[in-house]
């Protein structure tokens, strides 16, 4: 049996707004929806699977509510612990970085410095911005450098 990556899976606080982010901000199709999961998808979909491994599947689920102020204040001291120590991030290859970002900060997300220019050295990427998401995921995006006929 071979081993394959089913999904990612993200927790949110506002699953619709977290589900408009990927959609709207980078082009994730919605595939499943209820109250308190999503899964959206991106790439290339094979007729004769479920699944293919170009795809990318995000599974996201709705974080329990919280009840009153003193459980708010302790939920968010223990998101700000866990930011700090949070070391995986997504990212994401886009056609135009200052418009991804437009469209994400339109949408909840903070850019987390300026967008980087990479340097001649570099073959394949133009552009770099970090970002994180509403829910806090930290997320990458790399604008390719255009290729020409080598």
């Amino acid at each position: 049996m071979s081993t394959r990556l089913k999904h990612i899976l993200l927790s949110s606080n506002n699953l619709k707004k977290t589900c408009d982010f990927f959609t709207k901000g980078l082009g994730f199709s919605l595939v499943v929806c209820t109250d308190t999961f999503a899964e959206l998808t991106i790439g290339k979909k094979s007729p004769t699977t479920t699944s293919n491994s170009s795809n990318i599947t995000l599974a996201v689920q709705q974080k329990t509510l919280v009840s009153s102020k003193e459980d708010e204040d302790e939920e968010e001291e223990r998101r700000n612990r866990q930011s700090e120590k949070n070391t995986i991030s997504l990212n994401f290859e886009v056609v135009d970085v200052d418009r991804a970002v437009k469209q994400l900060l339109e949408l909840g997300g903070t850019l987390d410095g300026p967008i980087q220019f990479t340097s001649d050295k570099s073959k394949t990427v133009e552009k770099i911005a970090a970002m994180t998401t509403i829910d806090g995921h930290s997320i990458g995006l790399f604008e390719p450098k255009e290729r020409k006929n080598e």
